[in-house]
């Protein structure tokens, strides 16, 4: 079985015959989107059955918030203000989209009187990614500089009043917790998570400005309720797509 897989873009002749191949020969195939599944569909994979589920993450239940509380005292951040989290990578040399969002942190700062705070959600790469940006700003923000646990990140998640991500897995923390979120692309998956949830991105590595940034960060802060509700009412129904991956998976083992 290939388990909810995310599948391209793959590309190259060599590349696509090998995955047809493999793929071809498989029991059973299960896809996080829509996108994985149109692009098996161009590789002409026909024999398993395919399904389209969720990312597996999107299982995972909502947890206490009480480990980002102390985690956010640890580092000095905790407190009445607001909170508004930036999960971010280092891609390909792209230094533009740190420009604007350092920009956008200290707009963020100034009008909202919000706290910014740098999630890593790999480390130590994203650590630096964030501490780049960070050198940036001119109003005071937060990088978060350790390692954490799944259960860590949701808590911390779950401590803040909206999400601006890069990393795919910051955005599907931000719904499993119930906070607003806003993505930035930089690879097809982030496109098709958001799409999943009725979103779009606010721009890609290259493109983005800190004005489209921040009038988005407006419109959600300002509606952050519905947001929340709307959000919330599709990714219970992503939940369900992505306990059906393990449904199926034992499903297939019992049969071997």
């Amino acid at each position: 079985m290939l388990y909810a897989q995310g599948i391209g873009p793959i590309r190259g002749r060599v590349a696509r015959r090998i995955m047809r191949h493999i793929a071809n020969r498989v029991d059973l195939i299960t896809v996080r989107d829509r996108g994985s599944l149109g692009e098996l569909e161009s590789l002409g994979i026909t024999r398993p059955a395919i399904e389209c589920t969720a990312d597996p993450v999107l299982a995972i239940h909502p947890v206490d918030k009480e480990a980002g509380r102390a985690i956010f005292k640890k580092y000095h951040a905790e407190g009445a203000c607001p909170v508004v989290g930036i999960s971010v990578r280092d891609w390909q040399g792209c230094h533009h989209f740190k420009e604007e969002l350092a920009k956008a942190s200290d707009a963020i700062v100034r009008e909202m009187g919000a706290r910014v705070v740098f999630l890593p959600m790999q480390y130590p790469e994203d650590v630096r990614a964030a501490q780049s940006i960070a050198a940036l700003t001119e109003e005071k923000c937060t990088v978060l500089e350790d390692e954490y646990t799944t259960s860590e990140f949701l808590s911390l998640v779950g401590n803040m009043d909206l999400m601006l991500g890069i990393r795919l897995h910051a955005l599907i923390f931000a719904g499993v917790m119930g906070v607003p979120m806003i993505g930035i692309s930089y690879d097809p998956k982030i496109d098709r998570f958001l799409s999943s949830i009725g979103e779009q991105p606010v721009g890609d590595l290259e493109s983005l400005t800190a004005d489209v940034l921040l009038a988005e960060i407006r419109r959600k802060w300002n509606d952050k309720v519905t947001f929340k509700k709307r959000n919330g009412a599709l990714l219970s129904e992503l939940r369900e797509k992505a306990a059906r991956n393990a449904e199926l998976a034992l499903a297939l083992a019992e049969k071997k």
